[in-house]
């Protein structure tokens, strides 16, 4: 008999979350579960949102939407839990952040019995309400997948993990993207897309617009640079969060105010993969080999998918010095990692790789390397795999 696994999402956007759970959900797919991928939010950008749903149901996963319009929405609830009762799955698998909280109560609701819920940020924003709620819905979970050991650490420091969750019902399966093939778009025509002449170095960054992400950093950086070399240019590959579009146009007017328009160059992912015609999952793999140097300022994260996906495209990475980089990075062997926000490290190192390709090329193949040893694709699948198999076997 064949199980069924339904994936709960809070929206499909461009975000290393959605990411994760389409292509697990294929993945699943693909190992003869029966995978529906429901999302709570319509998305923000509804083309890209169409061109989610179409790879993941050319990947055999049926997809659906609830239209929650608010956080913690009862009629969203009811409406969750009636779907779950009809779809009658052996396993609920929620992830961040409003899924994971709507989700668990709502397949509880419906009484399923194997429930897995997926932590991958440091959520230094919740409340010590929302903590408690959390604790509460560790213990009813019947495992916790963390993407990072710093996200382990943080939740068994707020103790929402007690010793006894950590040991009976935490697992740490951390983020594993396919290995890099030679991208089908060349980097003439790329330039030519962006409107950057040939000549270009690029130095690329990826994700949604959020604070803690640091883009502004990211753009003074690239204005310090514009200052001793007039070759380099900024590609920012990501948009707002969903009912959060102030984001993005903040970022475009500080860009603007410090006069560095023609450098910095902010990309809709949606529009550059239908330029391309090359999918949504796909497009980091086709795009961020063209980067010669990539750019992660974060001053605190959990899982960061981007930054993997660009080690495994072969891009020199100069990232911030905080726990969740240094497990993916050793410093001058993966790539570079300097203090949080300080610009002129970055302009610097970036620079220093740029005119040392012997270098680039080191840390480009450290990084390939750790992502073929560490955090592979199908490591992380059979990971979920066991844990699942485990579950519905009970």
């Amino acid at each position: 008999m064949t199980q069924r696994i339904l994936h709960i999402v809070s929206s499909l956007e461009y975000s290393g979350t959605s990411r994760q759970a389409a292509r697990l959900a294929i993945a699943l797919a693909g190992h003869g579960f029966d995978v529906h991928l429901l999302a709570l939010f319509a998305a923000e950008d509804a083309e890209l949102a169409v061109s989610l749903h179409g790879e993941l149901q050319s990947g055999g996963v049926s997809t659906s939407e609830i239209g929650q319009r608010r956080p913690f929405d009862p009629h969203s609830l009811w409406r969750l839990k009636r779907r779950i009762a009809k779809l009658r799955p052996d396993l609920v698998h929620t992830w961040p952040s409003s899924a994971n909280t709507l989700g668990r109560i709502a397949a509880r609701m419906a009484g399923v019995d194997a429930i897995v819920a997926c932590e991958r940020g440091v959520d230094r924003w919740k409340s010590r309400r929302r903590l408690f709620l959390d604790r509460r819905l560790a213990r009813r979970s019947e495992r916790v997948i963390c993407a990072a050991g710093a996200v382990r650490d943080f939740y068994t420091y707020h103790r929402v993990f007690s010793p006894d969750v950590v040991a009976e019902k935490v697992e740490l399966i951390r983020d594993g993207v396919p290995l890099s093939t030679e991208s089908t778009i060349s980097r003439a025509d790329l330039l030519q897309h962006l409107d950057i002449p040939g000549d270009a170095r690029l130095i690329g960054t990826v994700g949604q617009f959020w604070p803690r992400k640091r883009i502004k950093d990211l753009i003074w950086a690239a204005d310090l640079l514009k200052v001793i070399r007039d070759d380099v240019h900024l590609v920012i590959l990501g948009d707002s969060p969903r009912g959060l579009p102030q984001h993005g146009w903040r970022l475009e007017r500080f860009r603007d105010q410090v006069q560095i328009a023609d450098r910095v160059h902010l990309i809709s992912p949606a529009s550059l993969s239908s330029a391309f015609s090359c999918g949504v999952l796909g497009l980091a793999a086709e795009v961020l080999p063209h980067f010669d140097v990539f750019w992660q300022g974060s001053h605190h994260a959990g899982a960061v998918l981007g930054m993997i996906e660009a080690m495994a495209a072969g891009a020199a990475v100069v990232a911030s010095d905080i726990p969740a980089h240094r497990e993916l990075i050793r410093s001058d062997t993966d790539g570079i990692l300097v203090p949080v926000g300080d610009r002129a490290e970055l302009a610097t190192q970036a620079n220093r790789l740029l005119n040392d390709p012997e270098l680039r090329q080191r840390l480009s193949q450290g990084a390939k390397n750790r992502v073929a040893t560490d955090f592979r694709f199908d490591t992380m699948v059979e990971r979920h795999l066991d844990v699942y198999r485990g579950l519905v076997s009970r």
